[in-house]
């Protein structure tokens, strides 16, 4: 009997970066040696070094890069022969773009502006644009002006059918245009990949890593599991909301990001958060309910033993947060919440153990907001 085999889909995490999903996912693959694991690593750019010695059982690593390339030519797809590259180069025809692209690319987009929970009909247009990629060229494709007029209308559709929604200053120009097209051009890489036959397909996130697991459902009738650390989509509305991007730019983003949730959710067998609150957000982007199973973090217990209170905070009320001091974090609310809890608990002290060197100028705002709060004596970064 062949070992389980299982089809990891990580974003910006494992092997490539350290950090807590990149810990469970080493910790996952290292304590299921009769296993075998395809990783399925998507990342920002190809330039990145592995940060873990891969497990025995680690078959193979399929890295997609979102930017940095040419095209997937370069890099997802370096191992297709020329040959295969120019067949599918001369196949990509206007007509062949008119007719198997633009339909599913029409209904893609509608997708990305629905606001209703239920996404289902749209995994057919994920997997038919995954089919089309497997045949077709995918910057011919997307250079096509018959590409460019279909994002334009699509796009503009609801500027255009509910003017009095939106202000002047809120309506896409060219620039915006031409800039969200590249967004998703980058964004739906994942698309480009073959997606091998395995018995379980498990996302780490539900972004565009977990397009692998409809793909893999629809194409074998693959299980396919989500297992939410952070919530993507809320994470996404932080990320987003922090720059300094247009409004259209924001909403484009946002709503591509609620869209990719939507998906993994509706076609997920099993959602399992590794905490109660991420079902929060879950079930109200379309999870269903009876299949959000949470699966908490554990410990190893052999080194991680209760101990005694240390002297220094042995009568005080003491708060431990773990976590990396970044705005993901969002640790400036931690620090206003001290503030607030000591009205009612004045002598509260708060110690936020994590790595002070991923964002230092984060760190700095945060400690300038202690600073103002007066919190100095009461809010304590550990590292």
């Amino acid at each position: 009997m062949s070992q389980l085999s299982v089809l990891l889909a990580t974003e910006g995490t494992y092997p490539f970066a350290g950090g807590g999903v990149s810990t469970w996912c080493d910790i996952l693959i290292r304590g299921l040696p009769e296993v075998d694991f395809t990783l399925y690593a998507v990342t920002g750019t190809p330039n990145v070094a592995y940060r873990y010695d891969l497990p025995a059982n680690v078959r193979r690593v399929i890295h997609i890069p979102l930017w940095g390339t040419e095209g997937p030519a370069e890099y997802i797809l370096a191992d297709l022969p020329f040959a295969q590259i120019y067949r599918r180069k001369r196949a990509t025809t206007e007509e062949v773009i008119a007719q198997r692209f633009i339909p599913l690319f029409r209904r893609f987009l509608e997708g990305v502006e629905v606001r209703e929970t239920s996404v289902t009909d749209y995994g057919l247009v994920i997997h038919g644009l995954y089919r089309y990629f497997q045949e077709y060229d995918y910057n011919l494709t997307f250079k096509s002006q018959q590409t460019w007029e279909v994002f334009k209308e699509e796009t503009l559709r609801s500027y255009r059918e509910h003017p009095g929604a939106f202000r002047g200053d809120e309506v896409p120009n060219a620039f915006d245009l031409t800039t969200a097209l590249r967004w998703l051009y980058n964004m739906l890489m994942p698309l480009n990949a073959p997606v091998p036959r395995t018995d379980i397909v498990h996302t780490t996130v539900a972004a565009s890593c977990g397009l692998a697991g409809i793909i893999a459902k629809f194409e074998y009738g693959t299980p396919f599991i989500v297992t939410d650390h952070g919530v993507y989509a809320r994470e996404r509305y932080i990320a987003v909301s922090a720059t300094d991007f247009t409004f259209f730019a924001k909403r484009f983003l946002i709503n591509l990001a609620l869209f990719f949730s939507r998906l993994n959710y509706a076609f997920a067998d099993q959602v399992s958060p590794v905490a109660n609150f991420n079902r929060r957000w879950e079930v109200p982007l379309g999870a269903d309910p009876r299949r959000v199973v949470t699966i908490h973090n554990g410990v190893d217990p052999g080194r991680f033993r209760p101990a005694p209170k240390p002297a220094k905070h042995r009568d005080l009320p003491v708060a431990v947060a773990a976590a990396r001091v970044t705005p993901i974090k969002d640790i400036k609310t931690m620090i206003r919440a001290t503030a607030l809890a000591r009205r009612e608990v004045p002598d509260l002290k708060v110690i936020v153990y994590g790595s002070l060197r991923a964002d230092p100028l984060y760190v700095q705002e945060c400690r300038d907001l202690v600073a103002e709060l007066g919190l100095e004596e009461r809010f304590e970064f550990g590292g």
